[in-house]
């Protein structure tokens, strides 16, 4: 018996179609079983959830971008690192 492992972006429309193909054609056929690894699937659900929502910190610096504060404004490179640097 041989394993193959593939790893699939359920997210674009070519892993949507390969899952939706390779489920079709291979489900209840003797000698093929497709095998879901469901605890990558789970973390990267709970990451997804967290990852959605900005924290504290980074929503009052973009209320601060907003209002023009804490920005750095260069006349070019060299300008940016020397203002960076302080």
């Amino acid at each position: 018996m041989t394993t193959l492992t593939i790893k699939i972006n359920e997210k674009t429309a070519a892993g949507k179609a390969f899952i939706t193909m390779s489920e079709v054609f291979f489900k209840g056929v003797k000698g093929i079983e497709i095998i879901e690894n469901l605890k990558d699937t789970e973390n990267s659900k709970q990451l997804s959830k967290q990852n959605s929502k900005p924290n504290a910190s980074t929503l009052k610096t973009f209320k601060n971008t907003d209002k023009n504060i804490g920005l750095n404004k260069a006349k070019s490179v060299n300008d940016l690192f020397e203002k960076l640097e302080m």
